[in-house]
């Protein structure tokens, strides 16, 4: 048994994975994600989405956060969260957030989800994500993936004066379902056992649950202990 975790095998997000694991741009130190959609009014995000507990951590964020991990490379340590809705969200639960994560490799994450803001900048499949590595900073920003490179002869450089490099991305002829369903007939014949099995995608729920047990409580919270049962 598997989970469609389609998010982190999307064409962009498999790009920027395969660029972080080349080790061209040394050790990744830190990444920033941003998906931001208006979709404040009722049903705008189906209804149940309006109507249920935490849309934005179990709907939207479990994709987000999962991928994050994946793309640090180590499951996730601790996490503080900060959720919410405000007086124009036409939802029954948080449908904003701020996510803080430090992995067990020592890669730190933040998370901004929204889904009530004036306007959606990086909507779903088109978000924002920066990686912060040693030797350049890479971009992935609605599907377009750039690297600016460090110069160390340079100092005090804004984005201004410095030229992106344009990578670009992976061709392959299935991505995200049509892609995990292909893997998970090769697990059948024998295979490996697919990335998104249910044993591993707990720490995804895992995740999630630390989120909204961590807005609730105000404190940061140890996800690993969570699949522990303490």
């Amino acid at each position: 048994m598997a989970v469609t975790m389609s998010h982190r095998f999307d064409q962009d997000k498999r790009t920027l994975r395969a660029a972080l694991r080349s080790g061209r741009h040394g050790a990744l130190d830190y990444l920033v994600c941003r998906f931001t959609c208006d979709c404040r009014a009722y049903a705008s995000w189906s209804k149940f989405r309006h109507e249920m507990a935490d849309p934005l951590m179990i709907e939207g964020a479990v994709h987000h956060l999962d991928l994050l991990a994946d793309l640090a490379g180590a499951p996730c340590d601790t996490l503080y969260a900060q959720t919410w809705n405000p007086a124009w969200g036409a939802y029954a639960g948080d449908s904003q957030g701020l996510v803080t994560m430090r992995l067990e490799n020592g890669v730190r994450v933040q998370y901004e989800g929204a889904k009530t803001n004036a306007v959606g900048l990086n909507c779903w499949t088109d978000e924002y994500i920066r990686a912060e590595c040693e030797r350049a900073t890479l971009v992935l920003d609605r599907r377009e993936l750039v690297c600016y490179p460090h110069d160390p002869e340079g100092s005090w450089r804004n984005i201004k004066g410095v030229a992106s490099q344009p990578i670009p991305l992976l061709d392959q002829p299935k991505w995200m379902n049509a892609w995990l369903i292909e893997q998970f007939v090769q697990w059948l014949d024998g295979g490996p056992p697919m990335e998104t099995n249910v044993y591993d995608n707990l720490q995804s729920v895992a995740m999630v649950t630390a989120a909204i047990q961590s807005s609730r409580t105000g404190q940061p919270v140890k996800v690993q202990a969570l699949l522990d049962g303490k």
